[in-house]
């Protein structure tokens, strides 16, 4: 009897450990990783509550990196380094990119010879489902399935796949929104354009 005892409680402390470090790596990679939002409206919020103020409205599949966690809330960062706080029920571990540049080109291989093909071009603030990374390139989808690869400089994050963060810095915006509110800003999903010379 005592010997079962004891290797029953040995099998319960072995477990218990397990889910300690099961739980551990999920927090970390929560705070360093890159999450999607699940639905369009989604809030971003002065601080970790609903009674916080809006600091912006963001649409589904808008990329964030996580940079904070506090209860059932995370801080996050976008691509133009705007900061807030947003419900983990709104967000996904499902990757996605989005587009910084104006009007960027997707090409048909993960390279920059002029022969390469474009596929679409896709304006500011695009957002891509990123499926597979080569060197400087990403191959991306897009919602109506049409797949393409563009030079990760274009685009944010740059290394989707990847669980870095990289500090935010302060620009102008940030010190006038500590001192009156900041305006509620929607941002709106962009759409691509089929590239007609090479239909």
């Amino acid at each position: 009897m005592k010997i079962k005892q004891s290797f029953f409680r040995q099998l319960l402390l072995s477990g218990l450990a397990l889910s300690f470090f099961l739980l551990s790596a999920h927090t970390t990679l929560a705070k360093n990783g890159y999450v999607s939002v699940i639905k369009d409206g989604t809030t971003i919020r002065a601080t970790p509550s609903d009674k916080g103020e809006v600091r912006g409205e963001v649409f589904a599949g808008f990329p964030l990196q996580i940079i904070n966690n506090k209860g059932e809330w995370s801080e996050v960062v976008d691509f133009e380094g705007d900061k807030g706080w947003v419900s983990n029920t709104l967000i996904s571990p499902k990757k996605s990119v989005i587009v910084k540049g104006k009007n960027i080109s997707l090409h048909e291989a993960p390279n920059s010879d002029k022969d390469n093909p474009v596929v679409v071009i896709a304006r500011y603030g695009v957002t891509f489902t990123p499926l597979e990374s080569r060197g400087e390139w990403l191959k991306v989808r897009y919602e109506d399935g049409t797949e393409g690869w563009v030079s990760i400089e274009q685009i944010w994050p740059t290394k989707p796949f990847e669980s870095a963060v990289t500090k935010p810095t302060s620009s102008a915006s940030d010190k006038h929104k500590k001192h009156s509110p900041a305006p509620t800003v929607k941002k709106t999903a962009a759409k691509v354009k089929k590239h007609k010379e090479h239909r």
